[in-house]
């Protein structure tokens, strides 16, 4: 079993539909539950199955994360990545802001770091700051370090604009930047309703 991370209103829709899925706390982000039956074939998790097993949420969660330990989430640094994609050495400056791009190794199905709360408190920690979370494609998110004078709504609008953009429709996950605290959590931010 393994899990991907979806727009709430899609986990919300295949919830009536008879699949199994969970909702993100402090997010409009909900979570798909995939049976891998085969390499390249999976099938969404029904309620009825999880029932006949008797699988609550929490531990169908845990058991597609270690299920998904063979493509890890990593966090990158974004110049490293932009220069892997361009292959042009960007100048390094000490005034660069430290921007991470959290995805898997095979670029596939990273936005799932976002319910990853060891890995963003690591990130958090190297910040010594709490986060702000851009839900970049259900492929990856970035975080940044949370600055009190940047506003939540020009970051949204920024995430819009991205999203109808450069994003294909089934690969969008969400319009809203959200904070990770620091020991609390995740939550959007402020100014997001």
């Amino acid at each position: 079993m393994t899990l991907q991370v979806v727009p709430e209103s899609t986990a919300q829709w295949l919830s009536g539909n008879g699949f199994e899925t969970a909702m993100i706390s402090g997010t409009d982000i909900g979570i798909v539950f995939f049976l891998e039956q085969a390499p390249f074939r999976r099938e969404m998790l029904s309620k009825e199955l999880a029932g006949e097993y008797g699988i609550g949420q929490p531990e169908l969660i845990e058991a597609a994360k270690r299920n998904m330990k063979d493509d890890p989430v990593r966090a990158e640094d974004l110049w490293n990545v932009l220069f892997g994609l361009l292959g042009v050495d960007l100048e390094p400056s000490e005034s660069r802001e430290l921007i991470m791009v959290l995805r898997t190794e095979s670029g596939r199905y990273g936005g799932r770091a976002i319910i990853d709360m060891d890995m963003l408190q690591e990130v958090a920690d190297k910040y010594e700051s709490d986060l702000f979370i851009v839900p970049s494609s259900i492929h990856e998110i970035i975080v940044f370090k949370k600055d009190d004078a940047r506003e939540a709504e020009e970051l949204a609008a920024i995430i819009r604009t991205v999203n109808q953009t450069k994003v294909s429709p089934g690969e969008f996950l969400s319009n809203t930047p959200y904070v990770f605290e620091r020991g609390k959590g995740i939550r959007k931010a402020d100014g997001i309703s």
